[in-house]
């Protein structure tokens, strides 16, 4: 993520950044189990707090694109609930 934002910023255009569920999952940690995509939705909640903790600081416009990757409902609840 960090590179493609400071090729984004080294540019000066806006990026769309996309977020699979096995790359949600890494971004998690390997030390996380999977099951019922526990560490896909973690790390998507966490890589988009990232995203947007430091996104303001690059000066440029960033999209996140998770897809339909994700069940968005479970996503929110755990947002909501437990980050």
């Amino acid at each position: 993520m960090v590179a493609a934002l400071e090729a984004a910023k080294n540019a000066k255009s806006p990026i769309i950044l996309q977020m699979s569920q096995g790359g949600a999952a890494y971004f998690a940690g390997k030390g996380i189990d999977n099951k019922d995509q526990t560490a896909s939705i973690a790390g998507a909640v966490a890589g988009a707090n990232y995203i947007r903790s430091v996104a303001g600081v690059y000066g440029i416009p960033v999209v996140l694109h998770t897809g339909t990757a994700f069940a968005l409902h479970r996503i929110s609840n755990m947002a909501k609930t437990s980050y």
